[in-house]
């Protein structure tokens, strides 16, 4: 009878979701469903749920729970299913939402999950982490990318394109589009599998979500702030909706083993949705003490700005289903074998093969052959490929954007292989440029990263041609080329040094970049700095100090204080300047004594000079 009446409520809750615009979670229609077709995965969900509430109820008796420091870390693997569109988002809001996620279940200072005036607002203990190391035991970046039109109306069956043992790695798949049996009538945003599926179904275990819910930035739903994967993840680890069943467990007696089986919870009749974090709401006035509904839970539905607060039961019934169905997932074994150490931080790879100097001038046929990648993401055939124009050879690497006029500001990129630069005293990055604007110009970014772009640093943003072209770019002279060049004193560390090249395109002409190389050599930087007569004084620094140089031409400029390791201290100026003489002024109480890297980006490149602080 139970049985019958739970699946009355389910029924009847979904229904009423449909009529939502949204429907930010369809892990209950998925659970149901798989309930239906395995009436032993029912059978096995109770016997968890009791044996869960048996363990969170000995660990809500230990005092010191709440703060244990036993943090478990997850290996995470995003499988970016797409068919060349915006769906194909970037390494960048990736990591935008594995901050997100894990500022949420760390219940972090100073963000979103520490705002929470909920006495039961807790540290979940959780934190995830891209795999460094795949299935196979090669090194990765914890991305896959697979071209598929399944990308659209997606369901499980995206699953088998790309999947890495669900006991190893938390499976995560990006899509376009959700489409599951029954919700054509609204927009669903992602679900999630228990952990009590894994004795039934392994192979569909993780998480789909659509791309734009995925991390705050570039594509991501601003409103919904990241939090549809903390909310499905919440699922993962074992978590019910607080509107589960409706009103039911409101009692000491039964919190536990009805609703959301956790007792610091209030139940709620059904989902909350909106952007008003209306904290009068009390839908369920059974309950005693009568308390209203805890609307800034991860697990209910209202915008990613009201959520943030998992609770101390939330807690303790994740770390025991976890602990259930899931304990290898954050052994010290696995963490080992994803290339993470026991305290969450990343194990050392061994040293890239491809040492500076190095150089290369795109002249092979195939060069993913010599370690590049192209990744079109979100252009496909029209983005960066091969072209038979180059600057000294027959080849570059290119964009040809001047008859493009698709979509702007879609992102493409291409990477270098893995350098070790760390045998240079003085790494010099030294690139050649052919680009042209046409009515407006696309923007060339270029990052450097020691991690397989986990973390990432900026050396280059810019339209890198202020030229007007009404025809289209094809150089044929040497004198239609410039030469970029930036100062990698401060990342000399790096054994495995990526280089991204990413073309925002806004519709302007072609670029092409070629003869790519890493050297030792001051004198290409010093070139740099005589041209704007660059001087710091004085130095070293009593008390103030001051930058002067002179611009040529109007140009955005980026003047960044560093610490030796590369570490950003301060900026001094970002933005376009005006051509002319200027003066900027750094003030001794913002510096500690020591040694200090003052690092330029023009347009035509970077460089570093050394500050001496007394």
């Amino acid at each position: 009878m139970k049985k019958i009446l739970l699946a009355s409520i389910f029924s009847l809750a979904f229904i009423n979701t449909q009529a939502q615009e949204i429907i930010p979670c369809a892990t209950d229609q998925v659970h149901y469903q798989m309930k239906q077709a395995n009436p032993l995965l029912a059978i096995e969900e109770e016997r968890g749920n009791q044996e869960a509430s048996k363990i969170a109820e000995a660990l809500l008796a230990n005092k010191s729970f709440a703060k244990q420091g036993t943090v478990r870390y997850i290996p995470v693997v995003f499988h970016v299913i797409h068919n060349g569109g915006s769906e194909n988002i970037t390494q960048a809001q990736i990591m935008d939402q594995m901050r997100i996620l894990n500022e949420d279940f760390r219940k972090k200072s100073g963000t979103n999950g520490d705002k929470s005036t909920n006495p039961n607002a807790t540290d979940m203990e959780f934190e995830f982490r891209l795999a460094q190391v795949d299935p196979n035991g090669i090194r990765h970046d914890g991305i896959n990318r697979i071209q598929s039109t399944a990308t659209e109306n997606a369901s499980d069956n995206v699953k088998a394109l790309s999947r890495w043992n669900s006991a190893k790695y938390l499976n995560i798949w990006v899509v376009k589009s959700i489409s599951l049996g029954g919700t054509s009538g609204g927009t669903v945003l992602g679900y999630a599998q228990f952990p009590s599926y894994m004795s039934f179904a392994p192979n569909n275990d993780g998480i789909v979500i659509r791309a734009d819910y995925v991390g705050s930035i570039q594509s991501g739903n601003t409103s919904h702030m990241g939090r549809t994967l903390t909310h499905e993840v919440g699922h993962w680890v074992g978590l019910y909706h607080p509107f589960q069943d409706g009103c039911a467990g409101q009692s000491v007696s039964n919190c536990s083993s009805a609703g959301d089986r956790v007792c610091d919870t209030p139940p709620v009749a059904e989902a909350n949705y909106g952007s008003v974090c209306d904290a009068t709401l009390n839908s369920c006035t059974g309950d005693n003490p009568d308390l209203p509904d805890m609307i800034n839970n991860y697990m209910d539905y209202l915008d990613g700005k009201c959520a943030n607060t998992y609770t101390l039961g939330q807690k303790a019934r994740a770390i025991a289903q976890m602990s259930l169905y899931r304990a290898s997932i954050y052994s010290n074994a696995n963490l080992a074998a994803a290339g993470v150490l026991p305290d969450g931080s990343y194990a050392t790879v061994a040293q890239s093969n491809i040492k500076a100097p190095y150089s290369y001038g795109f002249e092979d046929a195939n060069i993913t052959s010599a370690g590049w990648r192209i990744q079109n993401l979100q252009n496909g055939v029209n983005g960066w490929k091969l072209d038979n124009v180059g600057y000294g050879g027959t080849k570059s690497i290119a964009f040809r954007n001047y008859n493009y006029t698709a979509t702007t500001h879609t992102r493409d990129e291409f990477n270098s292989p893995l350098i070790d630069i760390s045998a240079l005293a003085n790494p010099v990055l030294k690139v050649r440029l052919a680009n042209a604007r046409k009515n407006s110009g696309d923007v060339l970014e270029i990052g450097i990263s020691g991690d397989f772009g986990r973390n990432e640093t900026k050396i280059y943003s810019a339209t890198p041609s202020l030229s007007m072209a009404t025809t289209e770019l094809v150089p044929t002279e040497t004198s239609q080329w410039t030469t970029l060049i930036f100062d990698l004193t401060p990342y000399r560390n790096m054994t495995n040094a990526r280089i991204r090249f990413e073309l925002r395109n806004l519709r302007g002409n072609n670029t092409f970049i070629d003869d790519f190389s890493i050297t030792s050599s001051t004198g290409l930087l010093d070139n740099l700095k005589q041209e704007m007569a660059f001087n710091v004084y004085p130095n070293p620094m009593e008390g103030y100090t001051y930058t002067q140089f002179e611009l040529k031409q109007t140009q955005h400029i980026e003047i960044n204080i560093c610490e030796v390791t590369g570490r950003k201290v301060s900026t001094l100026q970002q933005g376009e300047m005006q051509a002319g003489m200027h003066s900027l002024a750094i003030n001794r109480s913002d510096l500690k004594a020591g040694i200090y890297l003052i690092n330029v980006t023009t347009q035509n490149g970077t460089f570093a000079h050394k500050l001496v602080v007394n």
